[in-house]
This record gives C-alpha cells, sequence and structure tokens, in this order.
C-alpha cells in the first residue's frame, strides 16, 4: 500500500481554520442580541470566520476518504481513535477534574463529581461547548468504511453533494425564511451529519478540471461572497425587528455556509504556496510543524478562553480590542502548550494531530 500524499493548502488551512474558530468564539455575543453593544460588529466576525468547521470536516475527507489505497480499515480505524478520539476523552477528563475541584473558578451549579456525572455531562456535551464537533467527527469516521467505496465513482458522490446541497442547503432555508412548512424528512438522509462536507472535500481536492478555469473561481468567490452577504443582512434586518438575534441562517447546511466554505478552500488549493513561502523565507517543514499542533490548539483554545479569560480574569468580551486582539493571543498560548506537550514522552498522545 502507498503513502498518503501531503499537500501544503491542507496546512495552511488547518492553521488558518483553528486561528478562524478562535475569533468565533472570542465573538460570542453575537448570541447575545443587536442590543449587545458592538453587535453588528460582532456579527460580521461570526460571518466572515463561519467555513472554519465546515474546512475541517473537507479536509478530513481530501485527506482519509481514498485510505485503502494506503492502510486497510481495522489500522485506519485504530488510527483515528488514537490520533483524534482519545486526546478528546482525556482532555474531556482534564477539563471535568479542573472544573469540578474549583481550582480557577467555582465549581458550576449542580456538578457533584462522580463517574455517573461525567459520563452524563460528557455525554451532553456540557464539560466543553466546542467539543460537540468531535461527536461529529465521530459518526463521519465511522462512515468513512462505507463512503471510501464511492472512491472511484465520482458521479454518484456529487449527486450526493448536489442533492443534498439543493434540498437541506438551500429549499429548506429558504422556505425557513419565507416561514414556509418543509418537511425535513425530504432530504438525502446519507449525506447528513456533515458527510455532505466530508464528500466534498475529496471531490474537490481531485478536481483538475471544474475550478481550473480562473473564471469560474472567480465566479465561485463571488458566490462566496454573495452568501456572505445575504447571511449578515438577513440577520442584521430580521434581528434588529424582533430585537432578538435571528438564528434562521445558523447552519453550516445552509448554502450560505457552503458557499463561502468552498470558496475558501478553493482558493487556498490554488495558492503557490511553495512560490510564496519561498519568497517570504518560511519553510514548507515549518508550516508542517505548526499546523501539526493546532489540533492541541482546538482542543485547549475554548477552556482557556472561558475559564481563564472569561471566568477568571473577567475580560470585558464586548471591548474591540478584547474581541480582535484575545484571539492571537490564545492562538499563541495554546500553540506553546501543545508544543511543549508534544516534547513530553507518554504525553503527547493527549494532544493528538489531525489525520
Amino acid at each position: 500500500m502507498g503513502t498518503k500524499p501531503r499537500y501544503i493548502y491542507f496546512d495552511i488551512l488547518s492553521i488558518v481554520a483553528s486561528l478562524a474558530v478562535i475569533f468565533l468564539h472570542c465573538n460570542g455575543i453575537v448570541h447575545w442580541g443587536p442590543a449587545t453593544p458592538h453587535w453588528s460588529q460582532a456579527l460580521a466576525v461570526e460571518v466572515a470566520f463561519y467555513w472554519a468547521v465546515p474546512i475541517f470536516f473537507m479536509c478530513s475527507g481530501a485527506k482519509t476518504l481514498a485510505y485503502r489505497d494506503r492502510k486497510d480499515t481495522k489500522a485506519f480505524l485504530v488510527s483515528r481513535m488514537k490520533g483524534i478520539f482519545v486526546p478528546f476523552v482525556a482532555w474531556c477528563i482534564i477539563q471535568y477534574l479542573v472544573r469540578t475541584s474549583g481550582l480557577l473558578n467555582p465549581v458550576p451549579e449542580g456538578w457533584t463529581p462522580s463517574l455517573g456525572h461525567f459520563f452524563n455531562v460528557f455525554m451532553n456535551g456540557q464539560i466543553d461547548g466546542t467539543y460537540w464537533f468531535f461527536f461529529s467527527m465521530l459518526g463521519v469516521t465511522l462512515s468513512m468504511p462505507v463512503l471510501s467505496r464511492l472512491k472511484d465513482h465520482a458521479d454518484t458522490m456529487w449527486y450526493l453533494v448536489g442533492a443534498y446541497v439543493l434540498l437541506s442547503g438551500t429549499i429548506a432555508p429558504l422556505f425557513k425564511v419565507l416561514g414556509l412548512p418543509w418537511n425535513g424528512g425530504i432530504a438525502i438522509s446519507v449525506a447528513g451529519g456533515y458527510i455532505m462536507y466530508t464528500v466534498l472535500g475529496y471531490l474537490l481536492s481531485q478536481d483538475t478540471k471544474i475550478f481550473a478555469v480562473r473564471g469560474r473561481r472567480l465566479a465561485l468567490y463571488g458566490l462566496g461572497a454573495l452568501g456572505l452577504a445575504v447571511r449578515y443582512g438577513y440577520t442584521w434586518i430580521s434581528s434588529q425587528q424582533a430585537g432578538v438575534l435571528d438564528n434562521a441562517l445558523f447552519d453550516y447546511n445552509y448554502l450560505t455556509a457552503i458557499l463561502p466554505s468552498v470558496a475558501v478552500f478553493i482558493f487556498f488549493k490554488q495558492v503557490d504556496w511553495d512560490g510564496l513561502l519561498a519568497r517570504i523565507h518560511v519553510s514548507a517543514k515549518l508550516v508542517k510543524q505548526v499546523a501539526g499542533l493546532t489540533f492541541g490548539v482546538y482542543l485547549m483554545h475554548y477552556f482557556v478562553l472561558n475559564e481563564i479569560f472569561i471566568s477568571h480574569l473577567g475580560m470585558d468580551m464586548t471591548s474591540y480590542a478584547v474581541r480582535l486582539g484575545l484571539p492571537w493571543v490564545i492562538f499563541a498560548l495554546c500553540l506553546a502548550c501543545s508544543y511543549a506537550l508534544n516534547r513530553i514522552p507518554f504525553v503527547r498522545g493527549i494532544v493528538g494531530g489531525w489525520r
């Protein structure tokens, strides 16, 4: 069996998407509603970086859907569990112990440490609000042995993606904002749970025709910008009228998220990163090393933000400076911690890494 090819744009996307996720979580005041100070600017950040999570699933599909060319299914699943899900569970345990000890902040109301309580808050995603991602990624991983059989059937995969985007990504949200009834059962069920993004990422990574034409890429970028504008415009106007946040378009599987995500993926794919990095004297090896640390950044960033900067230090998250400057600080801190943990034998396993 062969080895997995490594493309530098995957590394760049991992770095940029990890930073984008931190920007999203530092701008959580967008969920407080239009009466919140600086809400319009927070909404702009929310819309501008919403593609980050879809990009993770797209890169995962691009890198792993063809795993059968390199390893058997047992080896693939073991690798995923060791590299992603073992660190996820380990950090859930670490965060649970810190939060129930009262080390940094008062113990959450109603939290009585026990194995049963841990299992309850773990399964309900209450230990870390951002860890829903790993449950979704687990679903995608367990689906990969089936999806991988479609690798040589691009037409089938394009049908799966296209039909899902039409029904769940376009018609469903359109009917929603128009106040019309739509039965959610009318969908491509096998493409749910971020499967669509996973398959789409693989298709786009293999594409040498559709977006090889500059005019098509420009059209895609225009549609991506339109998706951002529609989501911002609708949310701003509707929320101002209602006096509370209208989150009708806060869904990763809607066209307003799909178009920007595809545009970002294609943009990073077509850039001559080798030439660019050479001109700015940055080695591809360094980029690879930083990208390998971003999984640890994702695992730690919300804990650092919520438990330290917000709850312990009491930072004002409505401040422009905090919301736009703090993400860089958290990214750097978590990157340094991830690097340090990776240097310690028998500990580096809890940091894991994207596969």
